[in-house]
């Protein structure tokens, strides 16, 4: 029974940090927002990914915050999308950590990530 559990223990810290490396998945086979949001979803992971707690949501929010889409580079439908997220972005932005992110998500109905 204790070498099965440390088999397991073992095997669950091999996985483990190649799970977290692939926190997002591949954005390659996006496209529109869905990209661009992917994209700037795997840079915010690198960056507050390691934080743990509200501290997390609250560096998520301020990346969300300095990191908006640039809504030219994107087709009108996908740059309505775009421009619904910086108002929500704006509406929001008094609000802190995972509230803001709640928010967001209420405002365009699909959030920000």
């Amino acid at each position: 029974m204790k070498k099965i559990f440390i088999a397991t223990c073992l095997s669950f810290a091999l996985i483990a940090p190649s799970a977290s490396y692939a926190h997002v998945g591949s954005c390659a086979s996006l496209e529109g927002i869905k990209k661009a949001r992917c994209e700037r979803h795997e840079k915010m992971f690198a960056m507050c990914g390691p934080i743990k707690g509200a501290a997390h949501f609250d560096c998520d929010r301020s990346f969300l915050l300095d990191n908006p889409l640039n809504c030219a580079t994107l087709d009108e439908a996908n740059a309505k999308l775009c421009a619904a997220e910086i108002a929500a972005f704006d509406t929001c932005k008094a609000k802190p950590g995972k509230e803001f992110l709640i928010c967001v998500k209420e405002q365009t109905a699909s959030g920000p990530m």
